[in-house]
């Protein structure tokens, strides 16, 4: 039985006699795993052809996850011209999430089955797009894999042990036996497993589905090169600039005279990202609160220039990564317009290329609608893309200190108050070469007072970064940055 058959099944076996109750949950589970525009085409075909036995109106349009995992069905009711966003395991239509359609129908004279035929087309056009970008990052990871071993799966194996196996005998074979393996190294070997087996006999399509029997190739470390004698020198004059004594001002002022002779402009760099990670790095995901300003600007400016170059401006109310990148193509030579129509100078058409490339970023900004976030950018994700982001990259750096730096606040101790922090951040202010971590202390008591923490709040070593929410009405970055950044590499002692 072919996928497509056994995915029809399902669904005809969930509407049978449940009408619009139905749990499509099994429907959901297979349809995740379409890499392509042809399985996602296939599937839906079948999908509908079940569901229209029982509901003949209605179309199955996409299947989609939120940010916090729940699962959606999206549907488009040919019988009332509503776009539908439904629960998969109920098929209940979300409350406030039901668009009219007949209006803009009406517009361009279109049947609810175009309607249904744009609606999937756009689907499938992301889904490809999607599936190539795939499939770079899995070259991409490939190449980061270096070497591989052969590894026969056994009965009982799964993906996480043969990860926390393999890690183990890496730690051995670099003389670190007694290493703790981090959940997140153990995901990022997983990560690493399944870009080194997409094809072959051990190829995965399901990461939870794997076969006692087949081989697998799996990713080895190589073992550790040797330090050199001059990189402790280095670190050590790092460490010496950087972090002054917490405990006495006038030991920490003379540390800092010892290494004047030696501090470099990129040591004082250094300085400055110990206390404030760089933006788009694992530590502050985001894309920078001036990135993002000076983006929204330009795309503010040039907006409805951009709306309708993909010929379909009647009606739709966002700019497509498509739509700027033509845009800017059409304006490189900045001559002038003959519509007197403003014209992006050089500056303005390298920040419209990086906000192509931002464009899921800024589209999911904002849940203005319904379908397609991450397809455009409407006038609202903009405006809100910048001010969402200096909010988020603030976060990201009052949690990086706290995490990090929490030693610095205490002086050993395994809690500290807000008044006690502010009494550090005076102390600051009368040491040398102490600016990067003024701003970066600075930052925390905003961030703390967002939340709503008193002078008189406790903070905890345990969970300090716990303080600082991570997420803005409704919006939400994985934990730093999540799968789509590697965990920075921590120096061998």
């Amino acid at each position: 039985m072919s996928i497509e058959a056994g995915i029809g099944e399902k669904t005809e076996k969930a509407i049978s006699n449940k009408n619009d109750k139905a749990d499509l949950s099994s429907v959901f589970d297979d349809w995740k795993n379409n890499t392509s525009k042809a399985e996602n085409q296939a599937e839906r075909t079948s999908i509908n052809n079940a569901l229209h036995k029982f509901l003949p109106k209605l179309s199955i349009i996409d299947f989609t996850t939120d940010e916090t995992g729940a699962k959606y069905v999206t549907t488009f009711d040919g019988q009332n011209n509503k776009l539908q966003r439904r629960t998969v395991n109920d098929f209940k239509v979300v409350e406030g999430q039901e668009s009219d359609l007949t209006k803009d129908m009406a517009k361009k004279n279109e049947t609810p089955e175009q309607v249904v035929q744009f609606l999937t087309t756009q689907v499938d056009a992301k889904k490809e797009a999607d599936g190539k970008k795939s499939v770079e990052q899995s070259k991409t990871e490939e190449a980061k894999v270096g070497e591989v071993k052969p590894y026969a799966i056994q009965p009982g194996d799964n993906l996480w042990k043969i990860a926390q196996r393999q890690l183990a005998e890496d730690n051995k074979a670099n003389g670190k036996s007694d290493a703790t393996i981090s959940v997140n190294a153990v995901k990022a070997l997983v990560d690493k497993i399944l870009a080194a087996n997409q094809e072959g006999d051990g190829a995965i399509r399901n990461a939870n589905l794997i076969y006692a029997g087949k081989t697998l190739n799996i990713p080895v470390e190589k073992k550790e090169a040797p330090k050199t004698q001059e990189e402790p020198k280095v670190e050590k004059q790092e460490e010496i600039e950087v972090k002054p004594s917490s405990a006495n001002t006038e030991s920490s002022n003379k540390t800092t005279t010892a290494t004047t002779s030696t501090t470099t402009t990129s040591s004082s760099n250094a300085a400055s990202d110990s206390f404030t990670p760089k933006s788009d790095t694992y530590y502050n995901p985001t894309i920078g609160a001036d990135e993002a300003a000076k983006e929204s600007a330009v795309l503010n400016k040039f907006y409805e220039q951009m709306r309708g170059l993909d010929g379909d401006e009647s009606g739709k109310a966002f700019v497509t990564a498509a739509e700027i990148n033509k845009f800017v193509e059409a304006n490189k030579t900045h001559l002038p317009r003959t519509d007197g129509q403003p014209v992006p100078n050089a500056e303005e058409i390298e920040l419209l290329e990086r906000a192509a490339n931002n464009i899921v970023r800024i589209a999911g900004s904002s849940d203005d609608e319904l379908l397609f976030e991450s397809s455009g950018a409407t006038r609202k994700d903009v405006q809100i893309f910048a001010e969402q982001e200096k909010d988020f990259e603030g976060r990201f750096q009052a949690r990086f200190y706290l995490d990090k730096h929490f030693d610095r606040l205490t002086a050993g101790k395994d809690h500290i108050s807000v008044a006690e922090i502010k009494a550090y951040r005076d102390q600051l202010l009368t040491r040398p070469n102490s600016e990067a971590e003024v701003r970066a202390v600075d930052n925390v008591l905003v961030q703390l007072g967002k939340q709503g923490f008193k002078d008189g709040s406790i903070l905890f070593r345990s969970n300090a970064k716990a303080a600082i929410r991570d997420d803005i009405a409704g919006s939400k970055y994985a934990e730093y940055g999540g799968r789509s950044y590697p965990i920075p590499a921590v120096a061998a002692k």
